[in-house]
């Protein structure tokens, strides 16, 4: 099925605290909200926001501390997260949200549905869901410590986006893919890296998979070595088994790494629409 015209987008910005930037799209419909990973920015969602645009409301949002949103004055928690999403769904008018995230995305997503299920019409989580959230202390700390080690030496994210790159593209990814993966991974700034870094790895909560009353949509890369396909099928296959009301569906994104929605964006969008498409309007 080919993909719908792409809807038109705009730029706004949602003064408080922190500042939160966004881009939307003014279709009708459950509002689909893009969530990024540690090394992104709504802009890698605009494919896929234009495409959703032209069958649901639709906004790519700058996590805070990234592209136009500010950092916080304290730490970033995950209830942090939860709240901007709540300020989004406020100043949208939203009734309703779809949550749509990729990596560090997914698990602010999901920490959402924990707490918010009666909101989401649906959760589409992609490259990850669990986060560090059933990760031992040792594991989580051996993570953080060994990405701040370049913060530490006065490196940027800008220094080492190469070798972040190198793992998160998948072996066939174009030079036009690696160069946006590199693009926005440079943009960071070294506060903003290391506080969500801090948050993803003290996970508040090991998620009670019961909570999920909205149908699920899971997607990682044939290539993610991140968040490997038979990982991601596993946990799919744990929230059917513990969801109340259990409809969830599960694809690989063929010749894709970690970001798969940038490296197929035509064939992440078809899989994204479909789920859109049929659910409850």
């Amino acid at each position: 099925r080919p993909l719908p015209a792409s809807a038109a987008t705009r730029d706004i910005v949602i003064d408080g605290e922190p500042r939160l930037a966004l881009t939307t799209t003014d279709s009708d419909g459950p509002l689909c909200l893009f969530l990024h990973g540690i090394g992104g920015s709504r802009g890698n969602w605009l494919p896929q926001l234009a495409a959703a645009g032209g069958v649901t409301r639709a906004a790519a949002l700058d996590l805070r501390g990234y592209g136009g949103s500010a950092l916080g004055r304290m730490q970033s928690t995950v209830e942090d997260y939860c709240d901007d999403i709540l300020r989004v769904k406020e100043e949208l008018g939203a009734d309703r949200l779809v949550l749509v995230g990729l990596s560090l995305g997914s698990w602010i997503a999901t920490s959402f549905a924990m707490r918010h299920p009666e909101m989401l019409a649906g959760l589409v989580l992609s490259g990850g869901c669990t986060g560090m959230s059933e990760a031992s202390l040792e594991e989580r700390e051996t993570f953080r410590v060994s990405r701040e080690v370049p913060l530490d030496a006065g490196q940027t994210p800008a220094d080492f986006a190469p070798a972040v790159v190198k793992v998160l593209a998948g072996p066939n990814a174009s030079d036009a893919v690696k160069e946006q993966l590199f693009r926005s991974m440079a943009a960071i700034p070294s506060a903003t890296y290391r506080d969500a870094l801090v948050c993803f790895t003290n996970p508040s909560e090991r998620f009670d998979f019961s909570r999920l009353t909205m149908p699920v949509l899971m997607m990682t890369g044939d290539h993610d070595r991140l968040a490997s396909p038979s990982e991601i099928r596993s946990v799919a296959g744990r929230i059917l088994d513990q969801a109340s009301r259990p409809d969830i569906r599960y694809e690989t994104i063929l010749d894709a790494g970690h970001v798969c929605n940038v490296e197929q964006p035509a064939a992440y969008s078809r899989i994204l629409l479909d789920f859109l498409r049929k659910l409850p309007r």
